[in-house]
């Protein structure tokens, strides 16, 4: 895709040749086809592969789930991100960005708006399936090279499917949406923004020396029932939310533990939240489904202030 961009061939090339660009199979039988239609020099050719791939490697270091990520506007915070939930569609874009928008500042500035958009679709369980054609043929192709072309590209109603989601549709989607599985890295992401020391701290901060863990447990049992005048259903969606979630230390709590009553469990996780923001909720002489609700409108709050649509 970026070669395509790069000699400006989107226009001549079919559909068909820029999906087959972003496909594994066939890709060596696939780009001689597109060197030999369009006449490109291999010399030319490769000198692009090998630019690329030293952007590739400068931007996306293998270690940075193990250092604690800092809150500045960065290229970091995108690949941490894209490395916890384990996508790559937006890689195409990024090395477009970082090979031709000059300005270190405004690159930046596409990377935070860009962290926001996926953080937010990841909370509104937004579809994926044009994201390839969204971070190649759409943003690439349309030569979307400055943080207000970005914006007025998302943001525009037109968009569908991939338009970027409204603060309303993100605090809806967070008073229901089962964010279990994605618990972890919204809350480190929130986390990083929110704890004034999290890179100089003592504690490591890594992403991958921290859990995510429910405070009220995601299924009722004896310690802790259902509420009265609480469906099943409710309670099994409330628990899943990510208001209900906390980032823990030194691994996941044991089945034994995170079953415990309330009282007993909270001293657990107040040990192992120790300096962490999103600990707070251990302070709480109780946790009940009312207040997961409203711990959901907070985090609503600040996501949507720190994520800016």
């Amino acid at each position: 895709q970026l070669l395509l961009n790069d000699r400006n061939l989107y226009g001549s090339s079919s559909t068909e040749e820029k999906r087959r660009g972003r496909k594994q199979d066939h890709l060596f039988e696939n780009y001689v086809k597109l060197i030999k239609k369009h006449g490109i020099a291999k010399s030319e050719f490769i000198a692009l592969i090998t630019k690329f791939a030293w952007i590739y490697k400068d931007c996306f270091k293998t270690n940075v789930l193990d250092k604690a990520v800092a809150k500045v506007p960065s290229i970091n915070r995108l690949n941490m991100l894209m490395q916890a939930e384990g996508f790559w569609a937006p890689v195409p874009y990024i090395l477009y960005v970082k090979a031709n928008v000059s300005n270190p500042d405004e690159q930046d500035k596409i990377f935070s708006y860009l962290e926001s958009y996926l953080v937010r679709r990841i909370i509104c369980k937004s579809s994926n399936n044009s994201y390839n054609d969204l971070f190649s043929q759409y943003l690439i192709g349309n030569q979307i090279a400055t943080l207000a072309q970005l914006k007025a590209f998302l943001t525009n109603p037109e968009r569908g499917d991939i338009q970027m989601p409204s603060d309303a549709e993100v605090t809806a989607a967070l008073s229901v949406n089962d964010l279990a599985g994605e618990a972890k890295t919204l809350l480190y992401l929130l986390e990083s923004k929110q704890n004034a020391t999290f890179t100089t701290s003592d504690f490591d901060n890594a992403f991958s020396q921290l859990q995510a863990e429910a405070v009220m447990p995601k299924k009722p049992c004896a310690a802790w029932p259902i509420p009265a005048g609480v469906e099943e259903a409710d309670y099994l969606c409330i628990t899943h939310t990510l208001g209900n979630y906390t980032l823990i230390r030194d691994g996941k709590l044991s089945a034994k533990t995170s079953v415990k009553p309330w009282a007993e469990k909270r001293g657990v996780l107040k040990e192992r939240c120790a300096g962490l923001e999103m600990g707070r909720v251990c302070n709480s002489p109780e946790w009940t489904v009312d207040m997961i609700a409203s711990r959901n409108a907070g985090l609503a709050e600040l996501i949507c202030k720190h994520w800016a649509a």
